[in-house]
């Protein structure tokens, strides 16, 4: 929750999380619901009882994004992270799984970073309170291993994650499928007309009988 605050915070996302209502592949532009959203004033304006607002809290907003939109899967046979967004625009989709990997690479790196100097500032101090020299060289080796870790944290981009298989904007939508709502309702039409066959039967029975 704390990162897809930071997420939220960072960059202008929720409109297209939790407003989006069409997508036009041809303009590459995303409709957005007129009763949650004002696109021209950049407001929420959806009704909604209080205590809730008319913007939608980044708790409601994390519900949405885990149910809806992001999925997060671990191959065990490989070790590999799977990640993905479904959206109703694919750039959309696309843009938002490369930025919620730079941001969790920064938000690592920025944990790291904070620890190394800590315990930089620590070891730093305790090389100046003592005169030992084999406490000196241990103290010394710890501290060019905390050099290392940061140096490392500040040249390297990929540091928590980084990609086997890069996002990419898909030709085909992923759902709905049309040969599934095809089927269903085929399977509908097919239940109901039984049904009406059965209940016609009936009624003429019944009529012939009374």
């Amino acid at each position: 929750k704390d990162f897809f605050r930071t997420l939220l915070k960072n960059h202008n996302i929720l409109p297209e999380l939790m407003a989006s209502k069409s997508y036009n592949v041809t303009k590459n532009e995303i409709s957005f619901d007129d009763e949650l959203y004002d696109v021209d004033k950049k407001k929420w304006v959806r009704k909604i009882q209080p205590p809730a607002s008319s913007q939608p809290s980044y708790l409601e907003a994390h519900e949405h994004f885990l149910k809806e939109i992001f999925n997060v899967a671990f191959d065990e046979e490989s070790g590999f992270l799977i990640l993905t967004v479904e959206h109703l625009s694919p750039f959309f989709a696309n843009d938002l799984l490369n930025i919620i990997v730079r941001e969790l690479n920064e938000e690592a790196r920025k944990v790291e970073l904070l620890e190394v100097n800590e315990t930089l500032s620590f070891l730093t101090q305790e090389l100046t309170k003592n005169n030992t020299a084999a406490i000196r060289e241990s103290i010394s080796n710890l501290i060019e291993s905390q050099l290392r870790s940061k140096m490392l944290a500040y040249s390297n981009e990929d540091f928590l994650l980084s990609y086997v298989d890069p996002p990419f904007i898909p030709e085909r939508k992923s759902k709905p499928s049309r040969a599934t709502i095809c089927i269903a309702f085929f399977v509908a039409g097919l239940i109901l007309s039984i049904l009406f066959v059965i209940f016609r039967d009936a009624f003429h029975t019944y009529k012939k009988n009374y």
